[in-house]
């Protein structure tokens, strides 16, 4: 997820023991939110530890995992390869604040430190930085320079950076327009981004927010906005309930190939 790859699952996803195990991971919407986060830079690397080690194949003490030291191919004994005992990634995801992944390697525990002023994109005029857990869904805090953690053997640490006083290296939040990407196509647009309303036959349009909020609230509840009663004695009806406060703004286009495919409507 830390940098913007496609997602895919590797397992046999009706083996139940394997989802059960792996379910708080790929399950994880803050985590899946960074993998879709897009600002310029997909991600990447930006800090390889100087320390490598053997990872196949295992053959006693063959590698020895403090002194080996990297070619350019990553292969230094026949049949082996090294790696970084430790590495760092990082992936900017809009409004100061950036992504970071702590990978150990080891087969044993080891406390991974994530230097602020190492990770590409982040920048606070106060230097101060919050913290926040991305595997346990919790902010770990307000730290100055650097954040520490144990991580454990084969592990990685999840978490996304950002200034504590929403001061950035230029002194404000930034002021950049929202940008929103829509990718659809055929049946997928045939709302054509309607909050409501009805079409030529006086029936209702289909996939409207309205109409997905009210057919489908087990996907889509979460966007609904009630509107408040006017009174308490105000019946709570269907639709009144589902009725939103959305707002239809005039600075917002959406385009689509029409069947001719020789203009834009």
């Amino acid at each position: 997820c830390i940098v913007s790859s496609p997602l895919t699952l590797g397992h046999d996803v009706h083996d139940k023991e394997v989802n059960d195990h792996i379910w708080e991971i790929i399950s994880n919407r803050e985590a899946i939110a960074v993998n879709q986060a897009y600002d310029g830079d997909s991600g990447g690397v930006y800090y390889n530890s100087t320390t490598k080690i053997c990872i196949m194949p295992w053959t006693g003490n063959e590698c020895n995992h403090t002194s080996l030291a990297m070619d350019t191919s990553s292969r230094n004994l026949e049949g082996t390869i090294t790696v970084p005992s430790y590495r760092y990634l990082s992936k900017p995801l809009g409004g100061g604040r950036v992504a970071a992944l702590l990978i150990n390697s080891k087969e044993e525990a080891d406390n991974l430190t994530a230097k602020f002023a190492d990770i590409p994109g982040l920048s606070c005029s106060t230097n101060m930085y919050t913290v926040r857990n991305i595997w346990t869904h919790s902010d770990e805090g307000t730290y100055k320079s650097s954040w520490s953690t144990m991580v454990g053997g084969h592990d990685a640490a999840f978490i996304t950076v950002g200034c504590a006083s929403g001061d950035y290296s230029t002194g404000t939040k930034s002021k950049s327009p929202l940008r929103v990407f829509i990718l659809a196509g055929q049946s997928n647009m045939v709302g054509h981004g309607w909050i409501a309303g009805t079409d030529s036959n006086g029936q209702e349009r289909n996939a409207t927010l309205e109409w997905l909020v009210r057919n489908d609230p087990l996907e889509f509840g979460m966007l609904k906005q009630q509107q408040p009663k006017s009174s308490e004695n105000e019946a709570d009806t269907t639709k009144d309930k589902h009725k939103s406060m959305w707002t239809a703004r005039e600075d917002v286009r959406i385009a689509c190939n029409s069947w001719e495919m020789n203009d834009s409507q």
